[in-house]
């Protein structure tokens, strides 16, 4: 499985940097020094004219290097990339976008409660915690996808429409049909829709059990994501923690079955 807050992590260095030298106060701290070497060029006898340009200079600096040393603005940086990767905005359902919005939020608190531990065993531990959190993210992400893109498929509308009627028209037909080449003819071409009807019926129930997955799914992120604010180092020292990050796990794995499961369920009734 993709470690994705490790692909994520890679990405923070970069973008943080970016946002340290391109914050809005860096552009006013500059404005500011270049109307001040204009209208106030020597404030004080003997100020030097290159004065203001040297103090905005070491502004932006000391902006840059608080910004790069936050842990706050690195979780911060690292959500807006999480929120990019897991946008709920290409979902189509509205359900399925508040399911991954709510998901995000969980990993948001994660991620911002770890930010605020110290360097040490407890942080360590949420760390390793938070890679599993952000794994269950990004399962429940493709889940909602497939979820997405099975209910936003007109084919699959279209397709259980057309067999419907289809076999309503048949078996009409055949109930009147007296020929008997006729009749077998029928009632071969009957039971393929029909195979074709229970196939599309078991695809429909398949999915809407994965869609109360889905929901529970996202119910359980919500408690381990409560449990983990609560964790203290006492409990990772005792091992307590342990085993509420084995349950988390076993949650992932449980989920990514599903979604390579339904995977191949959607593609074998596509192709």
């Amino acid at each position: 499985m993709i470690n994705v807050r490790a692909e994520v992590t890679k990405q923070v260095s970069k973008a943080t940097s970016q946002y340290a030298f391109l914050r809005w106060e860096n552009a006013v701290v500059i404005g500011g020094s270049i109307l001040l070497v204009y209208f106030l060029p020597h404030p004080l006898p003997g100020w030097p004219v290159w004065g203001w340009p040297i103090l905005g200079v070491l502004a932006v600096v000391a902006i840059v290097v608080s910004t790069l040393t936050d842990k706050q603005t690195k979780a911060k940086v690292q959500m807006a990339l999480y929120e990019d990767r897991f946008n709920p905005a290409k979902l189509k359902g509205l359900n399925l976008q508040q399911e991954v919005s709510n998901a995000l939020s969980v990993l948001g608190q994660v991620e911002i409660n770890l930010a605020k531990q110290p360097a040490g065993v407890l942080a360590d531990f949420l760390s390793g915690a938070a890679d599993d959190i952000a794994n269950w993210v990004g399962t429940l992400y493709e889940l909602a996808l497939h979820l997405d893109s099975y209910l936003q498929d007109p084919l699959l509308a279209q397709e259980r429409k057309g067999v419907s009627q289809e076999l309503n028209t048949l078996k009409a037909r055949r109930k009147y049909e007296s020929t008997p080449d006729i009749q077998r003819m029928l009632d071969e071409v009957i039971e393929g829709k029909q195979t074709q009807w229970y196939s599309l019926n078991a695809l429909d129930k398949r999915m809407q059990q994965a869609e109360r997955q889905l929901d529970q799914s996202n119910t359980e992120l919500t408690t381990a994501g409560s449990q983990l604010r609560l964790i203290s180092l006492q409990d990772v020292e005792k091992g307590r923690a342990a085993l509420y990050q084995k349950d988390i796990q076993a949650q992932v794995k449980e989920l990514n079955d599903l979604v390579s499961n339904l995977h191949q369920v959607y593609v074998d009734k596509k192709n």
